[in-house]
This record gives structure tokens, sequence and C-alpha cells, in this order.
């Protein structure tokens, strides 16, 4: 995980890539040493790794990352500021900010020279943990002459992550100003806001001002723009957009940009070119240097929505030669196979991933349960529900609600409601509309204790709505019972009393 430590503090760079469409905000972190973190003789050195080892140790402990600091330097230890850098990267890859932010503000506490790197490292950080106001009093904090492109730019991220469209359009317009947009971070960034607020007709203009600029384009950058031609889907636009990235040398060989393709192909309903383009991915993938567990991950599902059986297991007889066994991949699998409604293959699969596997995951015939109960397969759902429930130890939800959602459209409401207890066990919060088939069977039946005891449930999880007590109102006053203390319920649970409701509490109370 970490690099050697034998020699001097060398350049560390780290790359922050952000989902969902964001921008790879690019930054070069300085490694100069404080004084405070200088290693010397009379003390012992720990490197990264063991650093790495104590501090992540606070997750089962409870400890804060600066007690553990304090402790080590009081004890005789020293680490330097790129050991601290490292152990925050690897922090930061398990999606545990507030960690990074402990490190990061230990570091700022003492009196560690931080570099304008390191400054927007803080900031993007920060806007995790704290929020965008005290990101802003941090960035009006940074001395004038650390305030370069890396921390104009990670204030900017901060704000197009927030979809603050005015403020990221005013620092734009600023770091424009200051030169700032020179590269591809800044139009990323404005791009994927554009995306997240729903104008995604602005993309397109920001790439023709980076070609005016003589930006180049980056892979992310064709990405967005791909995706930018699905809302609405505009097919000749992204005619236009596989043409430039076909004649851009630096990306032209990246399977991503051809699987977003397929992917807007198959939303237009062009199925040819969405064969096409995965017929590309696959012909990347199969160069060693490309090919990677996802890109086949990817190629499956996509086959399938396609309905290309062939494909699929091309994709999957290359997956297997390739990597070793996976959960995830089996999982890819029997999702594409129960899309194809494929039910020997699906068993045939299912079978090899229980013969294989190291752990067990019940995700896996939690989808070959809902391809039998589609199929009206109850024996053998059944069968293989009490088998995941022997070998997980535990009852699954999606398994119980798939059932629920079976026995419901059978109307056979004994049994829905024993599946519904089952996934209410295991803290499942059910929409009340799903139960209405359960409801309008209790007012047929002018069962009032039964609706009464299905509100009961539901109200173990979750406040009953206005829709559940309209259902409980009819079933009372359709049987002729009354409820007189009904309307102070409905009072205190905090349910507007409707024009129909009304009617309904003269009828009961």
């Amino acid at each position: 995980m970490f690099p050697s430590m034998k020699h001097k503090l060398k350049l560390t760079t780290i790359a922050t890539h952000f989902n969902s469409g964001e921008s790879q905000f690019l930054r070069r972190l300085s490694t100069e040493s404080s004084s405070s973190l200088v290693k010397n003789s009379s003390s012992q050195y720990i490197n990264n790794q063991k650093l790495y080892k104590r501090l992540s140790a606070v997750g089962g402990t409870g400890e804060k990352i600066r007690k553990v600091l304090h402790s080590i330097k009081r004890n005789g230890g020293n680490f330097t500021k790129s050991d601290l850098i490292d152990c925050l990267k690897a922090f930061r890859k398990y999606g545990r900010y507030h960690h990074c932010h402990e490190i990061l503000e230990w570091m700022d506490k003492g009196k560690t020279k931080f570099s304008s790197s390191e400054y927007a490292l803080h900031l993007s950080i920060m806007s995790k943990v704290k929020g965008i106001d005290e990101v802003e009093k941090y960035f009006d904090s940074i001395p004038p002459y650390a305030k370069n492109h890396h921390v104009y730019g990670a204030l900017l991220s901060c704000y197009c992550a927030e979809k603050m469209t005015d403020k990221a359009l005013a620092l734009f317009k600023k770091m424009d100003e200051l030169n700032y947009t020179s590269n591809c971070l800044a139009f990323n960034n404005m791009m994927s806001l554009y995306m997240k607020v729903g104008n995604p007709e602005k993309v397109s203009r920001l790439v023709e001002e980076m070609k005016e600029k003589n930006i180049p384009l980056t892979n992310h950058t064709y990405y967005t723009w791909i995706q930018s031609c699905r809302f609405p889907v505009d097919l000749e636009r992204l005619e236009r957009v596989k043409q430039d990235a076909e004649e851009n040398d630096s990306v032209k060989d990246d399977w991503q940009i051809y699987s977003h393709l397929a992917g807007v192909y198959i939303e237009g309903g062009d199925y040819e070119k969405a064969n096409t383009a995965l017929n590309k991915v696959a012909e990347l993938l199969d160069d060693p240097k490309n090919g990677e567990r996802n890109g086949f991950h990817y190629l499956i599902s996509k086959y399938s929505r396609l309905g290309n059986l062939k494909a699929i297991n091309q994709s999957w007889d290359k997956l297997k030669s390739r990597f070793k066994f996976n959960n995830m991949s089996y999982l890819v699998m029997l999702q594409a196979l129960s899309k194809l409604e494929d039910i020997e293959r699906l068993k045939k699969c299912l079978n090899e991933w229980e013969s294989g596997h190291k752990i067990y995951d019940d995700k896996l015939p939690t989808v070959v349960i809902s391809a039998y109960l589609r199929h009206d397969m109850l024996e053998e759902a059944e069968h293989l529900l009490k088998d995941v429930k022997d070998k997980g130890d535990k009852m699954i939800k999606i398994a119980h609600i798939n059932f629920l959602n079976y026995f419901l459209e059978k109307r056979k409401f004994d049994s829905a409601l024993k599946h519904l207890d089952a996934a209410m066990e295991v803290n499942w919060k059910p929409m009340v509309k799903k139960l209405d088939p359960l409801f309008e069977h209790f007012k047929e039946q002018k069962d009032v204790d039964s609706a009464e005891e299905l509100c009961k449930k539901l109200e173990k999880v979750q406040l009953i709505n206005s829709q559940a007590y309209s259902w409980l109102l009819t079933t009372y006053a359709d049987a002729g019972k009354t409820a007189p203390d009904m309307r102070e319920r409905m009072k205190v649970n905090g349910v507007e009393i409707s024009t129909e409701h009304e009617a309904l509490l003269q009828k009961i109370c």
C-alpha cells in the first residue's frame, strides 16, 4: 500500500478522482518536513506502514487520532510529514474522512508548513466533514502567496459538489481572470456541476471553450460530454463526440469511452451501434494492459440489456481465465442471466459459485430466488431461501421482500404477512402504498383486528402516514365498528386530517 521510506522524503503525488462525473483533482503534495516531524538519531522512527496500523486501530477503540499521535511523540517515536500524508491517502481510500481531517488538523496546529497542494487537500477533506461554511473560512485563512490554481480549484470542486451554481460560476470567472483555468480540471468540475443541476446542454459550450483555449480534452471530459447527450438522448450529437474522441490520440484507446457511448446508444434505442461500441470495449479489454475486472463486469451487464447471450458467455469466459474467483463477478453474471430469464444457466452459475466461494454472500442466491419467483418456481425458491438461512445464519431482507410481493400478487395474504414480519425484523421500512393489497383485503373481510395489527407492526419501524390511516378508517367504517380515540391517535402521530378523514371519523368516533 505504501512506498518505501528508506531515503529522504520524495515528492508524493495524490490523484483524487471524484465519482458521478466529478473531476479528477490532481494534487502535487510537497513533502518538506516541518521541524516537529524531522527524524533524528535519538528517536525511534516509525515508518508509514507501522504508523497507519497504529492510527487505523482508532476505528475500533474510538480513540482520537491526535491523542495517538501525541502519545507516539511523547514516547520517543517519530515520523515524517510524508508518512502522515500516506496514512491520510489510505484513510481517504476507505472513506474515513473524519480521520483524514484529524490528521490535517493535528499537522496544522503543530505549525506544519503546508504547500499549496496540501492546503487544497485540506479544503477537500474539510468539505466532507465540516460543511461549506467552514471550507470558506479556511480558504480565507490561507496565506495569499499559497492561493494558487490548486487551492482555488479545490474550493471550486467543493462548490460543484454542493451544487452551488452561483458561487461556482463566480469563482470560475475569477479563476479565469487569474489564468487558473488553463488546464482541464476547472472545466471538468463545471461540466459535472451542470450535469448535476440538470443543465447538460451547457457541457458542449464548455468543451468548445476548452478547444478555443487549446486546453486538451481528457478522458473524464469525454465521459461527461458523452453523458450530456443522454438528457434528452441526442444520437446525432453523440456521433460528433464519438468522432472527436476517435481523432484524439490520447484517449481513443480508452475502453470507458466506448462503454459510455454504448450506454447512450442503448438509451436511444440504437442497439446495433450499442453492440458495435461494446465489441470495441471487448477488443480493448483483450489487451492485458487495459484489461480490468470492472470492464468485463460492465460488458456482461450491458450485453444482457441487448440480449446478447453469446457475447455474455465470451466475456464471462475471458473474465474467469484472467482473474481469480470473485463474488462480485458471479453476482454480475447471475444478474445478467436473470435479466435474460435463463433459468438453467442461472442454476449452473449459482452451483459453480457455491462450490468455489470463500466468503458466503446472500446477495447471490437472492438474485436466483427472485428469478424463481418470477417463473412461479415457489418450491425451488423456498428451498433456496432455507439454504441461505442455514449457511448465512440470518434472514435476508431482499429475499423476504421478493416473497412478500409474490404472495401479495397471488393474494396469499397469510404467507405475505409472514415474509413482511421477517423483512421488518431486519429493519425494513416498507412503503405503505406497497401494502395496499393487504389493507384492501382487510377492508373486504371487515377485519379490523388484522388491520390494526398491521398498523402496529408498521409503527414499530416508522410513523404510519395519512394513506395508512385512510385504509384503517375505511376498514372500521365498513365493519360498522367504532374507535373513539382515533382522532387523538392521528393528532399524536402528526397526521393532517383531510376532508376524507373527517368524513370517516364522523362515522367511527
